[in-house]
């Protein structure tokens, strides 16, 4: 018996990595989007026409692009501005993804550090 993925299914995709846990200031992080079917499965089923739709609802944030990595994979990379926190929607056909909207804490970078010292002088 073989198994094959199904079509993309929205409240199944995932998104992980660094760029979603506290990233810093000024620096660049990224995440990967997951595209996976209605069973959970990882699937690149018309993975072309599932680009994702990120959405930064802040204005905090600097030159966010998405790049298809293949086999159902999309990188997401940007660079938070300030220490506001940002708020993440990442949708597939219209619909969020699971666990999303989420807001992510971003941390002073150096250059926040750096500023402040100067601020003090």
């Amino acid at each position: 018996m073989t198994c094959c993925s199904g079509a993309v299914y929205p409240r199944e995709c995932t998104a992980a990595g660094e760029g979603l846990e506290e990233p810093q200031v000024g620096k660049e992080k990224s995440f990967v989007i997951s595209l996976r079917d209605k069973f959970g499965n990882m699937t690149a089923l018309d993975a072309e026409k599932s680009l994702p739709l990120v959405k930064f609802t802040n204005d905090n944030v600097f030159n966010p692009h998405t790049t298809y990595l293949g086999h159902g994979k999309y990188n997401v990379k940007y660079t938070p501005l300030s220490v506001d926190p940002v708020r993440l929607a990442i949708f597939i056909h219209n619909s969020l993804i699971k666990e999303f909207p989420r807001n992510i804490n971003v941390k002073p970078g150096v250059t926040n550090a750096l500023m402040s010292a100067i601020n003090l002088t």
